[in-house]
């Protein structure tokens, strides 16, 4: 984990985002493109790391299903 960023003008200590601000994040494409533009990464080359939970790994029908993480926690749109 990185160490929080010290503001040089203002001397404060900048805290992490919140998971609601991650979450609220704008970004420069819609949200429902996430899974296409991971799709296409994993096409062009993409490597994950080994999933932590493999057991979880080929239930891929489930809704709440993450084929970043690999497991049953939420869509990958979020």
């Amino acid at each position: 984990m990185n160490p929080p960023k010290i503001l040089k003008q203002t001397r404060e200590i900048q805290r992490p985002p919140t998971l609601q601000e991650k979450i609220n994040k704008p970004y420069s494409f819609k949200k429902e493109c996430t899974g296409k533009i991971f799709r296409k990464a994993l096409k062009i080359g993409l490597q994950l790391p080994e999933s932590r939970r493999p057991e979880l790994a080929g239930m891929t029908d489930d809704p709440n299903y993450c084929p970043y993480h690999r497991i049953i926690s939420h869509p990958i749109e979020d």
